[in-house]
């Protein structure tokens, strides 16, 4: 018989969830499932998109909706369907698009076509970019669009997406936070501190607004939430509880209630186990 629970897990992927080979554990794998099937409320948050978020848990058997795209999305991996999504005002998007290109980046722009997220990118590509594309062009769930131009963005932009070196996006930020209209991320790649990441979103998108959404829909009264880096604060400050992976970033260590073990051991399925035995 399943536990009658109030409290929502929600655990951020990359750097957390993850291991150091960005897989579920078969620990963690079947310690969720476990937990989930006694009545656990378990989901995750994270920036990735469905295009990598449905192969990495399939495994685990999730009943909530998960939220993508650092909250831009919410979506139902069991029927592959979009349940909500925030979009950029045009003239918004334009105006950071121009300042990016005046920084010397090409954007990715994700928007939603239909029920099919799309990529928009322009060449050259760097490496980096060509690589990451490479890992996702396989995919049912993005579809990749050459554009010669970023002149007709789409009503249903959802994310600028640049990755360089992280001291270059770091001017970058400085430029485009002076805009209004959106929210920005800036972080390091966990695996190459040389290299970073800027996403730039709409305006009011965040884990945590798209997180109490999901714990209100779900009826839970109290959220606990785990993560690793600068993107997991806005949850931590709306969680009851936070906790921080020992490999976390600074910034999120401070801003938790607590820190528990690493991504590379099991640190969120551990922390689950001991707390969901204590509920008995």
């Amino acid at each position: 018989m399943k536990r009658h629970n109030k409290t929502l897990y929600v655990s951020d992927l990359d750097g957390t969830l993850l291991n150091s080979r960005s897989l579920v554990s078969p620990f963690t794998t079947a310690a969720l499932n476990e937990l989930i099937a006694d009545g656990m409320m378990f989901s995750i948050a994270t920036a990735r998109t469905p295009a990598t978020v449905v192969a990495l848990m399939e495994a685990v058997q999730l009943q909530l909706p998960v939220v993508l795209m650092t909250g831009a999305l919410t979506y139902d991996l069991r029927r592959h369907e979009y349940l909500s999504a925030a979009f950029f005002r045009r003239e918004v998007a334009q105006q950071v698009v121009d300042v990016l290109l005046q920084e010397g980046l090409l954007p990715m722009i994700y928007y939603l076509h239909g029920s099919l997220l799309h990529v928009a990118y322009r060449t050259p590509l760097s490496a980096a970019q060509k690589q990451f594309m490479s890992e996702r062009m396989g995919s049912p769930y993005k579809r990749f669009v050459e554009v010669s131009h970023y002149n007709q963005l789409s009503e249903q932009t959802i994310l600028l997406f640049c990755m360089d070196q992280y001291d270059k996006l770091c001017t970058a930020h400085e430029e485009v936070r002076a805009l209004p209209g959106h929210e920005c991320y800036l972080y390091r790649d966990i695996a190459d501190n040389n290299m970073g990441y800027l996403e730039i979103y709409p305006a009011a998108t965040s884990k945590a607004a798209a997180i109490e959404h999901l714990a209100h829909v779900a009826g839970a009264e109290e959220i606990v939430a785990f993560g690793d880096n600068r993107n997991d604060i806005p949850m931590f400050e709306i969680a009851s509880r936070s906790y921080a992976v020992e490999n976390a970033v600074a910034e999120a260590k401070v801003c938790a209630t607590g820190i528990i073990g690493s991504n590379d051991t099991d640190g969120v399925a551990r922390f689950l186990l001991g707390e969901w035995d204590k509920t008995i």
